[in-house]
């Protein structure tokens, strides 16, 4: 039969080990809660950038279309 100095180290033994576990889960769900943090923050800007995207390709059309009217009303 184990005396109590054993059992003693095995109960700090452990709790050691689960403190160290509780320890590891909270630091993954900092991390999982950070990448997610970042991972929203970079949707936003794709969809900031589809935005201008989007405006400078409406203006190139814009161009385009001027600069035909242009060479039509030149060969005119």
């Amino acid at each position: 039969m184990p005396d109590d100095y054993t059992i003693w180290n095995k109960i700090i033994e452990n709790e050691k080990k689960k403190a160290a576990f509780d320890l590891d889960c909270s630091e993954t769900s900092k991390d999982d809660l950070n990448i997610e943090q970042k991972l929203h923050m970079w949707k936003e800007k794709v969809n900031e950038q589809k935005m201008i995207n989007k405006e400078q390709k409406l203006k190139l059309d814009d161009a385009e279309q001027k600069l035909k009217d242009q060479r039509r009303q030149l060969k005119s």
